[in-house]
């Protein structure tokens, strides 16, 4: 990790090594496959070449750049409260970058990749940083927030890897939260969980299983966990997703959603408006067919309702598969 200099902060430059000030951008890099929303429910974060950018929903023309990439950016992260902003890249300077949203400062610099980086997530404590190299690199490092250090390092598990999440906490038999941490990777059409010991640098991985009654072998693109750390949804190029008991570490659903393929997952918060149910929706029966808007106690007003019936009526009969 490398003390941050002036001119990695964001501003014009000068002295030496003047700048052109950017004044607008428009679009972003698709190559990233992130796009980050602020929780202040007014911002969005994207990639845009070099630069990070952030942009403002009522205003196209309200825009903060984040400078300090020499190539262009290839993995983005938001910490839960949005504190934190993290980026990373390819090339000779495979740096992943911590950002102060706030201040707009950067905060680390982190160089120990080579070749480039994969992707990148926060701890949901925001205490930590796993940074996922590329192929070549074969690394997976987890850093201290507090100080910018190295906690442990550990080869690709699977290899490649290319995707990464944060778990919460290692629970214990009567599942409660130990100190712990819980992580889960994915790629090369295998899943592994971690678990970490913060205190010792301790890193120890167990591959889910995803094979049972048939074979469920899918390219995995995303990850996320569901909000009490007991199931693990993950995204794939197949157009499905599948469902992972982190208890019993196997894999139990593979659900469509659409035949193009998923390349991104996010879990939405349900608000009160979400949640409320339509009055004739009743649990089905064994046997009754699906409602008309998909099957969803959403209401037909609610963008997901499209999302699902789009899912159950595609192109492909909706599958749904049980592993357990």
């Amino acid at each position: 990790m490398e003390a941050p200099d002036s001119a990695d902060m964001g501003g014009g430059g000068s002295g030496e090594n003047p700048m052109i000030e950017l004044e607008h951008a428009v679009g972003f890099s698709a190559s990233c496959g992130e796009i980050c929303y602020h929780p202040n429910g007014k911002k969005y974060i994207c990639a845009a070449g070099a630069s990070l950018v952030v942009c403002d929903f009522a205003d196209p023309h309200d825009q903060v750049f984040f400078r300090g990439h020499d190539g262009p950016v290839t993995c983005l992260a938001l910490s839960n409260s949005g504190r934190f902003v993290a980026s990373g890249q390819h090339g000779e300077n495979a740096d992943a970058i911590v950002w102060d949203y706030e201040s707009k400062r950067l905060l680390y610099r982190m160089s120990e990749h080579d070749h480039g980086i994969q992707c990148l997530a926060f701890s949901d404590d925001e205490l930590l940083l796993c940074t996922v190299g590329v192929v070549d690199d074969n690394k997976i490092l987890i850093w201290d927030l507090s100080n910018g250090f190295i906690v442990t390092m550990v080869s690709h598990n699977p290899t490649p890897c290319t995707c990464v999440t944060w778990g919460g906490m290692i629970k214990d038999i009567k599942r409660r939260d130990t100190a712990n941490y819980q992580l889960c990777t994915s790629g090369n059409q295998r899943i592994v969980l971690w678990n970490l010991d913060p205190r010792t640098g301790e890193m120890v991985g167990e591959r889910v299983i995803t094979e049972g009654r048939g074979t469920m072998v899918r390219d995995f693109t995303g990850l996320a966990f569901s909000d009490d750390k007991e199931t693990i949804y993950c995204a794939t190029t197949s157009g499905d997703f599948a469902l992972v008991n982190v208890k019993r570490q196997v894999g139990h659903d593979n659900t469509e959603i659409t035949p193009l393929g998923d390349h991104l997952l996010t879990l939405l918060p349900l608000t009160p408006a979400m949640a409320h149910q339509p009055a004739n929706c009743q649990p089905r029966q064994p046997g009754q067919a699906p409602a008309q808007h998909g099957g969803s106690c959403l209401p037909p007003w609610h963008p997901l309702t499209a999302l699902l019936a789009r899912g159950s009526r595609g192109g492909r009969r909706g599958r749904h598969r049980n592993y357990l």
